[in-house]
């Protein structure tokens, strides 16, 4: 009875190692993408003793490849691997001649936590070094020769598969939470189409004026031109913002409008307002001031403000000749 007795207790040790080594198994997989190990059950207490002295739980497992959508650990339960998908973001970067300010875009991104699951750049004709940057930081990169942001816009949010989606310009910086901030403000379903407070910045001063006004913005402009948005919870942003949205509503509507070369992140916000909430959201992306640094902020502020209001007087013919480029 004894020999039969000890049978037992070494199997049942013997599985509940064989749980514990999965269960190790998969914390190092939920580390490796970068997400939070979902909330576990009371351990046992020799569970707790083989996790930390055997399996050494304080170790962690590094990595410095950019996530893909693929990449999930092949022992996630089903339902949290769902719930992954659903919550996953894509960052989606057009870019043009932006090799001076890539390498410090890179590197913010590298410290998002949690990572996105897709990162993608569309270059739409550098002539820099634009693109070999980017691929040589792990980036995929699509070509768009169609010309415009718009159009960048609109193939990069069909390239990705994540069903949140962010457009981010190359000279703008997220915080390093930004992903966990995206996935809070959409869950609510009321809420379209959100964006970031922006905070123009240079090498040696922050351009409090300029961002007010940017701010400001996003309030009167609806107000003045399109009350009826603006009563429904409508608010205008622009590309500054670091924008985000479903991305299921995005195709919804159609995308941006490919004939704007300016304003069609505005347009945008017009179109998705039909379904739901434009949200500014209360925290703050770093934006390069260069615009400003080129023209002077008198100028800079009377090319925003003019360019806007015919815009909303519907006079978009030539509108891209008024903002050009500065790099």
């Amino acid at each position: 009875m004894r020999g039969a007795a000890g049978c037992k207790s070494t199997q049942r040790d013997r599985a509940l190692v064989g749980a514990l080594v999965q269960q190790r198994g998969m914390d190092l997989g939920w580390r490796q993408v970068g997400r939070a190990r979902p909330a576990q059950q009371v351990e046992h207490p020799l569970a707790f003793f083989w996790r930390s002295s055997v399996l050494g739980a304080g170790r962690e497992r590094t990595h410095t490849a950019w996530p893909s959508p693929t990449h999930e650990p092949a022992c996630r339960p089903p339902s949290m691997a769902w719930t992954g998908r659903m919550n996953s973001v894509a960052i989606v970067i057009p870019m043009l001649n932006e090799a001076a300010v890539l390498p410090r875009l890179l590197r913010s991104l590298r410290a998002l936590d949690p990572a996105p699951s897709e990162l993608l750049a569309v270059d739409g004709g550098s002539t820099d070094a634009s693109v070999a940057i980017a691929e040589a930081a792990g980036l995929r990169v699509v070509r768009d020769s169609a010309g415009g942001r718009a159009a960048q816009v609109n193939r990069g949010v069909a390239a990705v598969k994540a069903p949140i989606v962010c457009i981010l310009h190359a000279d703008t910086l997220l915080p390093d939470d930004a992903v966990a901030v995206m996935r809070r403000v959409l869950a609510n379903p009321r809420t379209v189409l959100a964006g970031f407070t922006a905070l123009l910045s240079g090498p040696d001063q922050v351009r409090w004026g300029t961002s007010f006004h940017n701010w400001a913005k996003t309030w009167y402009a609806p107000l003045l031109f399109r009350p009826d948005l603006f009563l429904r919870g409508g608010r205008l942003l622009f590309g500054d913002h670091a924008m985000f949205f479903r991305r299921a509503d995005f195709l919804a509507v159609g995308g941006c409008d490919p004939a704007l070369f300016v304003m069609e992140d505005a347009d945008l916000c017009v179109r998705l307002s039909r379904l739901g909430r434009i949200r500014l959201v209360n925290r703050v992306v770093i934006t390069s001031d260069r615009r400003i640094a080129a023209w002077g902020a008198l100028r800079a502020n009377w090319v925003y403000l003019s360019v806007g209001v015919r815009w909303g007087l519907g006079r978009r013919k030539r509108l891209h000749e008024d903002y050009p480029d500065v790099r």
